[in-house]
C-alpha cells in the first residue's frame, strides 16, 4: 500500500484531516496523477466524487487551497499547481461558494 492511500484510509478511519503538503515526494506524485486525471476528463477533480481517486485528488486540491489561504504553501508547490490547474485554482472554491 502506498503513502497516499494509507494516509487516505486513515483518514477515513479516523475522520481526522491529515497535513495535506506531506514531503515533496508525496507532493510530486500526486501532482502528477491530478494532471493525468485533469487531461483525461479535461477538468478539475471533485472532492465529493463517488469515485474514490477523483475524490481523494479532490480533496487533496481542497488541502492545498487552504494551504495556499493560509499563506503556509510552499511557493514552488503554488507555482507547480499554478501550471497544472491555472493561476485562479486557489480561489475557485470560494468564488463558486
Amino acid at each position: 500500500m502506498d503513502d497516499f492511500t494509507r494516509r487516505e484510509l486513515s483518514r477515513q478511519i479516523t475522520g481526522l484531516h491529515d497535513p495535506m503538503q506531506g514531503s515533496d515526494e508525496l507532493f510530486l506524485s500526486t501532482l502528477q496523477r491530478l494532471k493525468t486525471f485533469c487531461a483525461a476528463h479535461g477538468r478539475n477533480p471533485e472532492p465529493a466524487s463517488a469515485s474514490a481517486e477523483e475524490g481523494r485528488l479532490g480533496r487533496w486540491v481542497e488541502g492545498q487551497r487552504a494551504e495556499a489561504r493560509r499563506g503556509t504553501l510552499s511557493e514552488q508547490g503554488r507555482a507547480l499547481l499554478d501550471e497544472a490547474l491555472g493561476e485562479g485554482w486557489a480561489f475557485d472554491a470560494i468564488e463558486r461558494g
